[in-house]
């Protein structure tokens, strides 16, 4: 007897979405709302921007809404030229990807080896300061003698939106899109962009959208992924797919007045160089390039480049050859070892003379406990 055929199953709805998107507004300065994501209306949007005085502009894609929250050094745009700045990502969260959904844990909930993972997470800590953000817009011009715009993320610095979203189609064209309507508000021609880590992604992936950007650099950023990783399969609807820069190489090879760098720590633990080595072989097959600029990023994680990034923006705005800006780097370089060292010689200084100081005093009586000289 033959067996009952199960009934087909109906396709998958490329404009549906499998993550449980937000349903309320959030606070992305802590780090419970990054977690969590907002969703606010136009309304909302606007009225919070009202509230807070701050800038915002609400943008759609793909279906979905974003309030993207925004930070000027100066109100006035005399060549109708700006940099802009893209943050990495905030939080300490990872994307896992379960049946079919996003869960967004905390880092310190994630067994590592040789370090267990703690029973509870820290959510309430803020994660963001908006004066923060604004005196880092005007440092930024300052430096690179130009108008700058800092532009918060989808799901951070007061942004609505969800970071389980990041590296997305939807976070690419919602940023895509915010840069546009921050344009029109003041009247800005030409763009110049710099970015850390998942904000260098958006470097990559807006270089391959836009024709009005002439300087980019990608600090420390992903722009290449596994073809077999599951962000970039077919299983997962469009918005949610992974934007693959590497994927775009002919675009961005293609783009007229474009000059692509990046800046790198080649022992950076949170984005391995082999990406961006791979980014760069994907352009030169389209007579594309991007110059890769080695660096000591000076932290734990060999991962922010940020300070770099941004003199080698300065350098490409000021219309330096590769060869230059490579041997400026390279100075910068030497004095941040340099910084270390002496840092590190301090350090064993002063724990050299804290155990001095704790040693008996041989010239002391038996009967007297000998003193530290700070005590006497």
């Amino acid at each position: 007897m033959a067996q009952p055929q199960p009934a087909p199953q109906p396709g998958l709805n490329r404009d549906a979405w499998l993550l449980p998107f937000p349903k309320e507004p959030a606070d992305t300065f802590v780090r419970d709302g990054v977690r969590k994501g907002s969703l606010v209306t136009r309304d909302e949007c606007e009225a919070g921007a009202v509230r807070d005085r701050a800038r915002v502009v609400f943008v759609e894609a793909m279906g979905r809404g974003a309030c993207i929250r925004y930070h000027l050094s100066a109100d006035a745009f005399p060549d109708k030229t700006a940099a802009v700045y893209l943050p990495g990502d905030k939080g300490g969260f990872r994307v896992v990807a379960r049946n079919a959904q996003y869960e967004l844990t905390p880092e310190e909930l994630i067994p590592r080896p040789n370090q267990p993972a703690k029973e509870t997470a820290d959510l309430a800590r803020r994660i963001g300061d908006p004066d923060r953000n604004q005196n880092f817009a005007r440092a930024m011009a300052s430096r690179l003698r130009m108008p700058a715009i800092l532009v918060s993320r989808p799901g951070t610095d007061g942004s609505s939106g969800w970071v389980a979203l990041r590296r997305t189609r939807w976070e690419v064209e919602i940023v895509n899109r915010a840069l546009d309507a921050i344009k029109a508000r003041h009247g800005v021609d030409k763009l110049h962009l710099v970015g850390q880590s998942g904000g260098g992604h958006l470097v990559g992936a807006l270089s391959s959208l836009r024709n009005d950007v002439a300087c980019a650099v990608a600090g420390s950023a992903p722009l290449s992924f596994d073809p077999r990783s599951y962000y970039l399969s077919d299983k997962l609807p469009e918005p949610q797919r992974f934007f693959n820069p590497a994927d775009q190489a002919a675009a961005i090879a293609a783009r007229k007045g474009l000059r692509l760098m990046l800046v790198t720590d080649g022992r950076d633990s949170r984005v391995f160089v082999d990406g961006q080595a791979q980014f760069v072989r994907a352009l030169a097959k389209f007579g594309g390039r991007a110059p890769q600029f080695f660096v000591s990023a000076g932290d734990a994680l060999s991962h922010g480049v940020t300070a770099y990034s941004l003199a080698a923006l300065r350098s490409c705005i000021e219309g330096k050859p590769d060869d230059e800006i490579g041997v400026e780097l390279a100075r910068m370089n030497a004095q941040v070892l340099e910084n270390r060292l002496k840092a590190s010689r301090e350090r064993e200084a002063r724990e050299k003379q804290s155990r001095e100081s704790e040693k008996p005093d041989a010239s002391a009586s038996p009967s007297e406990p000998a003193l530290a000289p700070d005590r006497l």
